[in-house]
This record gives C-alpha cells, sequence and structure tokens, in this order.
C-alpha cells in the first residue's frame, strides 16, 4: 500500500496506474515454478516418493535436519466425498459458519472502509493512504505472537474489539479537545482489523475440514467480498452525517469480536478431516516434524 501510495503519487491517470500496477504483479507469475505442490493431493495422486520430498524439506525449514522415517497412506478426507450442504444438519456447525461468515464480512467492510478514509490521516490523498499501509506492517508481527500466545478466538476476539473502540472514539472525540487524536485512533483501528484479517484466515482454515476446507474458505471470501463492496458507500455516508462511518465500523467490529468468542480454539489442535470430525473435541496437541 505504501508503495502504491508513491507510484499513484507519480502517476496521477488512473490508466497510467491501472496498466503499471498490472505489469508489477507479472513476477508473481514465476511462483508456479516455485511453489510446492500440496502432499495430500501428491498423495491422492499415488505420487508418494514426491510426498516425502516435500515432506522432508518442511522438516528441515522447521529445523529438524535429520532425516525422517515415516510411512505415507491415504486419510479417511481422501476417500470421502462431502460439500458444504453436508453441514446443514448440524446446528453447533452452522452456527461456527454463520460467525466466521459475518466476521469475514466485518473484516471486508472495515479493512477497505478504513483504507477508503485514510484520505483525511495525512496532509494529502497520497500521504494518508501510505500512514494507514505503514500501520499494517506492525500487524503482521503483533498477528503472529497474539495466535502463539493467546490463541487464534481470543486474537481474533481482542483484535476486532481494539479496532472498534477506537474507531467509536473516533465519533466520541469530535468536537471536543482531543479531536486531533482522531488521525492516531484510525491508525490504530486499522492496524488492528488488518491483523484481524490475518488471524480470520488462518482460524477459519483451521476449523474447516480438509474434506470441505476450499468451498468453506470461498464462502467465507464471497462474505468479505460483500462487506468490501459495501464498504465505499458506508465511508460516503461520512459525507452527510460527519463520523457517521467510523460509528458503522466501530458497531461492526465490536459484535464481530464479541461473536468470535463463541468460535472454537484451534492452537495446537488436530486438522479436522471430515464434517464429522468438526463436532469432536480435540484435546490432543499434535506433533509436528
Amino acid at each position: 500500500i505504501v508503495f502504491l501510495a508513491w507510484v499513484a503519487s507519480i502517476l496521477r491517470d488512473w490508466r497510467s496506474l491501472t496498466s503499471t500496477v498490472s505489469v508489477m504483479g507479472l513476477p508473481f507469475l514465476v511462483y508456479h515454478w516455485y511453489l510446492v505442490e500440496s502432499p495430500r493431493w501428491l498423495l491422492n495422486s499415488n505420487r508418494n516418493e514426491e510426498a516425502k520430498l516435500i515432506l522432508d524439506h518442511m522438516a528441515i525449514g522447521n529445523g529438524n535436519n535429520n532425516k525422517q522415517s515415516f510411512t505415507l497412506k491415504q486419510s479417511t478426507s481422501d476417500l470421502v466425498k462431502e460439500y458444504l450442504s453436508d453441514m446443514y444438519g448440524n446446528k453447533k456447525i452452522l452456527t461456527i459458519v454463520y460467525i466466521l461468515s459475518y466476521n469475514w464480512f466485518v473484516n471486508g467492510a472495515t479493512y477497505y472502509g478504513l483504507t477508503l478514509a485514510s484520505g483525511d490521516m495525512g496532509t494529502d490523498l497520497y500521504s494518508g493512504f501510505a500512514l494507514s499501509g505503514f500501520a499494517e506492517m506492525p500487524a503482521i508481527v503483533l498477528s503472529y505472537l497474539a495466535i502463539e500466545k493467546i490463541g487464534r478466538r481470543l486474537g481474533l476476539s481482542l483484535a476486532m474489539l481494539i479496532s472498534g473502540i477506537s474507531c467509536g472514539c473516533i465519533q466520541l472525540l469530535q468536537g471536543t479537545a482531543f479531536a486531533n487524536l482522531g488521525i492516531s485512533l484510525a491508525l490504530l483501528g486499522k492496524l488492528c482489523i488488518a491483523g484481524s484479517f490475518k488471524m480470520a484466515y488462518i482460524i477459519s482454515n483451521e476449523i474447516f475440514a480438509t474434506t470441505i476446507r476450499n468451498s468453506g474458505l470461498g464462502l467465507l471470501s464471497a462474505a468479505a467480498r460483500v462487506g468490501s463492496m459495501l464498504s465505499p458507500f458506508i465511508v460516503m455516508a461520512g459525507e452527510s452525517y460527519s463520523g457517521i462511518q467510523f460509528t458503522v465500523f466501530a458497531i461492526l467490529s465490536i459484535t464481530g469480536g464479541t461473536l468470535s468468542l463463541w468460535l472454537p480454539e484451534t492452537r495446537g489442535k488436530p486438522l479436522a478431516e471430515t464434517v464429522n470430525e468438526m463436532l469432536v473435541d480435540k484435546t490432543k496437541k499434535i506433533d509436528t516434524i
């Protein structure tokens, strides 16, 4: 975002900016030859030796340089065909999916909304946008520390709650002697919602069973896209009612953070292979190689 703000300050024509940003993404195509294939997919395709090589490489990356001795076999998820519709018969799973969907909607609306509102943070549109990007840098480290130290559920909840409280304080401080704190509060809200978005990806991947993980993440991503599409209209409402956009973001984030407390904790727990396993209370820690 910081680099994009700098490029946009130079290329004021939107066509030139769009073309430049598109070209900048071309180098990422080389990732096709760099990224490794999924060991699970290789195993399911009867390419066991390739799967073993990748797992050995992952073990070395985790600091384990000893040659691993293990036997691979197909998991139950490779033999079971399940769909998102298989969740509809269980109220507990549906409740979790509804909370996750709402959280992704909130993260999409608040993250992109605060990004769009960043033009009022600096001396001009570009400096404000750059400040918004700088605020995301600490979020990477803080979100990692949060999920490892206090867990996925509590980390997600706290990040959303702090973001919501920050946005709410902006509206409360308008017209007071502390109104200048609005920029700092907006940056704090952006930092926390950026960290929340990152944690939402992790906990969602760990909650969904392997058989429906891709479909589940697609559903949640769609919910986030709905939120991001509504974010410009929420920001535009501030033109008619000063500061109302921050009140909306506050309500969304606080309710999302509160509902997150009803999500299951997944830190150190084995991943569910099937939908039925999503209902199992997993107290056993997982061992990594």
